[in-house]
């Protein structure tokens, strides 16, 4: 964001979400590889490796500064204490509150067990203490509260959040929905993801092209000035609009079309339109966000937004299992099967393929309804994100 012009950030933000993009494709079918051959296990050991050369590339090739900054004579312990600790703190114990309260929440706790309550309550409080710590206290704030009320940057969190809630959601469901009513390897499976995986790169991409392509072939006559000055705008609302409507055409897709039955190539192709909307989504909030506001503010407000991304991954994912578990539940035991038939099934998927008959098919039936209504909390996620990206102002990007 540094090193280029704004106008280029939208493009080099798509390379990055293919690369992105190219890990977590291949993450799902070797992470299932591994499952079915060694233990899953290894899907979490052999990240370290990795992690390290990440960690290397890093410190070795990333400038410290782009050529534009004044770098200044600061010594090391002036610039750590310049370092809002204490804000870091009452941040990050607000965020692992509220998302530890949503993981256990409805699945390995109820949720009125007093754990998940008191991590609820933590969450609250920890926030108001955030609030006014950084409002009154905090000489230079780790994330200045009043920025989350400009809707300039509102809307692009809201949306970035809404949208990786909605596709982090299907995606924990379509694997499950294949190992269970197609009765698919977990290798197989985890392959049935690269559609998505496709459309996500594939949208990222178009949605850098096409705002630099608009911005610089097309720029608007700024009929406030004599000299009659060319403004340059990306046109990334109508992306973001776009984008949100794509997802939700992919969820509607998958609640009309998935059930029981063998799928057709075409059908399987479905969650392409989901991948493709937050590959747009991703490159164009970043530019909506940017192009709103002030250089000082970027490093702040472009931290807060991967942070509204990961919290919109850890709640889709967290409300699509807590609705499929629920659901399942409920419909298993509608069904009047055995309790131990009941347990089973819901606790490995893989013991669904060794039932026979009406049973194999009422526990079938019953976890594609609930995967359907993990689609609906992926689709309510797209409408909502659809109905804020009419909010979001069109700002010129200079």
């Amino acid at each position: 964001m540094n090193l280029v012009p704004l106008i280029q950030v939208a493009a080099w933000r798509s390379y990055v979400n293919v690369v992105g993009t190219i890990g977590r494709g291949i993450g799902g079918p070797l992470g299932g590889l591994l499952a079915d051959t060694i233990g899953w296990r290894w899907s979490f050991i052999g990240q370290g490796p990795v992690m390290l050369v990440a960690i290397i590339l890093v410190a070795a090739k990333l400038p410290a500064h782009s050529t534009s900054d004044v770098v200044h004579s600061e010594t090391e312990h002036s610039r750590l204490r310049r370092i809002d600790f204490f804000g870091a703190f009452l941040l990050a114990g607000t965020v692992t509150s509220f998302l530890g309260a949503l993981s256990l929440g409805g699945q390995s706790l109820p949720w009125s067990h007093p754990i998940v309550i008191g991590l609820l309550l933590g969450s609250i409080l920890l926030s108001i203490s955030f609030v006014f710590y950084e409002n009154k206290y905090a000489a230079e704030p780790i994330f200045p509260p009043a920025l989350l009320i400009r809707r300039e940057v509102a809307a692009p969190y809201a949306i970035l959040a809404l949208q990786t809630g909605a596709q982090v959601g299907m995606m924990y469901s379509v694997p499950i929905y294949f190992r269970v009513a197609q009765e698919s390897s977990n290798t197989l499976a985890g392959l049935h993801l690269f559609p998505a995986v496709i459309g996500n790169t594939l949208g990222g991409l178009l949605a850098g092209l096409l705002i630099q392509k608009c911005a610089t072939s097309f720029p608007l006559p700024n009929l406030n000035t004599s000299t009659n000055h060319l403004d340059r705008t990306g046109r990334y609302k109508t992306l973001l609009t776009l984008s949100a409507l794509s997802s939700a055409l992919s969820y509607t897709l998958l609640i009309l079309t998935w059930d029981t039955e063998p799928l057709s190539l075409i059908s399987s192709l479905f969650i392409f339109p989901g991948g493709f909307g937050l590959g747009i989504t991703a490159a164009c909030t970043f530019i909506a966000l940017t192009a709103s506001i002030q250089k000082k503010e970027l490093s702040i407000a472009t931290g807060g937004m991967y942070l509204a991304g990961s919290i919109g991954m850890v709640v889709g994912v967290a409300l699509c299992a807590g609705v499929l578990n629920n659901c399942l539940g409920a419909t298993l035991a509608a069904s009047g099967l055995e309790r131990s038939v009941i347990r089973k099934a819901m606790e490995d998927v893989g013991s669904i393929k060794y039932l026979e008959g009406d049973v194999k098919k009422a526990v079938i039936g019953a976890y594609v309804k609930s995967l359907e209504a993990s689609h609906v909390v992926a689709l309510s996620f797209s409408l909502l994100a659809f109905v804020v990206s009419l909010l979001v102002r069109e700002k010129k990007i200079k």
